[in-house]
């Protein structure tokens, strides 16, 4: 496929911008989950307070990137990636940790953890780091 496929505007593009609409609401999802409802390995290893900033974390950015996805502010969504990857990267450290006290345990809750971390924020991160807004198709506004 050419890169022109994937123009803003484009079939492609459209698709893409829906799967990540939806991957945001799943993070929405978790987040609002987990802090009603903290996580036993979260609770035992850090508490209810740090549990429920981890849950904000995943709230908080899922938000922002719901609001900023559609309207092509890449910039916002940028900074939603960051905040969203700083909640699974802090989530990785407590399962990891819990982990080793507790060997063989959390070994799905890590491999799944880092797949999302790794795979999907930073290829949307890619997708969109060469600038702040969605660029327009020049036959106008879409």
């Amino acid at each position: 496929m050419s890169s022109a496929t994937f123009a803003p505007g484009s079939k492609a593009a459209t698709w893409i911008k829906r799967v990540y609409l939806a991957i945001y609401v799943v993070v929405l999802l978790t987040g609002v989950a987990s802090f009603v409802t903290v996580p036993a390995v979260m609770q035992s290893n850090v508490g209810d307070l740090l549990s429920r900033a981890w849950s904000c974390m995943f709230v908080s950015g899922a938000i922002l990137a719901l609001v900023s996805l559609p309207r092509g502010w890449w910039l916002a969504e940028r900074w939603a990636i960051v905040v969203i990857d700083s909640g699974a990267v802090f989530y990785l450290a407590v399962v990891l940790y819990s982990d080793w006290s507790n060997p063989g345990s959390e070994v799905m809750q890590i491999g799944v953890t880092v797949l999302a971390a790794l795979l999907f924020w930073p290829v949307r991160w890619l997708m969109i780091c060469d600038f702040e807004f969605e660029p327009r198709p020049e036959r106008g506004w879409t």
